[in-house]
């Protein structure tokens, strides 16, 4: 019986973990969707942040979209 509570007891515990996880996810779609366009594009090689009409990252030469 014990062990049988303590399974109830985890799967209980899960289904309300993913369900704020399944809430957390829909609310930042929700903010992605609704937020402006960047004024910044990313290095897809070395992540450093340059503004959108930079064509080429100045710290890796890696050419930017």
């Amino acid at each position: 019986q014990e062990i049988e509570r303590v399974q109830t007891s985890s799967k209980e515990h899960e289904d309300r973990l993913l369900s704020g996880v399944q809430t957390a996810t829909t609310a930042a779609a929700s903010v992605l969707r609704t937020a402006p366009a960047s004024n910044f594009v990313f290095c897809t090689n070395c992540g450093k942040r340059h503004p959108a009409s930079t064509k080429v990252c100045d710290a890796c030469n890696t050419p930017l979209q």
